[in-house]
């Protein structure tokens, strides 16, 4: 009876590994929504470091590498689960992003000038607007790794 005891509880160790494994090579590993964090994040702070027309040039340039390199990613995981994990996420990210967006805009110009906004308006907005990414990142790379979120 012990044997049989301890076989099973090896067996379920083996299969918790090969979930946990499954997990990080997949699209549900949080990579994705992690580095977007970080891309909006450094984009709408370029607003409030440089020229808004450099800083619109650089940030098209720079969404156009991260939505590539999201595809070429995304193909090139080992592991394509039967279920993706929030599939949700960036519909309603964005939904969230153009009000933080109109929102921040709106009272940053509204407390300084009409046609500047008030400096660091975009890093507040940019830190408000990544904060969703990151976190489901964030969530999403610690359920990964076995860790609870």
């Amino acid at each position: 009876m012990e044997i049989e005891t301890q076989q099973a509880r090896e067996a379920l160790q083996a299969i918790s590994r090969a979930e946990a494994t499954a997990r990080l090579h997949s699209p549900n590993n949080g990579t994705v929504p992690l580095v977007w964090g970080v891309v909006v994040l450094a984009c709408l702070i370029g607003y409030d470091l440089i020229p808004p027309p450099v800083a619109a040039a650089v940030n098209f340039a720079v969404a156009l590498a991260a939505s590539a390199w999201t595809v070429f990613y995304q193909l090139r995981l080992p592991v394509k689960p039967l279920k993706v994990e929030k599939p949700w996420l960036f519909g309603v990210w964005g939904l969230y992003h153009g009000a933080v967006l109109m929102g921040g805009m709106a009272l940053g110009t509204h407390f300084w000038q009409a046609d500047r906004a008030l400096p660091g308006t975009f890093t507040i907005i940019g830190l408000l607007d990544a904060a969703p990414l990151l976190y489901v990142g964030w969530t999403q790379r610690r359920h990964a790794r076995g860790m609870r979120p």
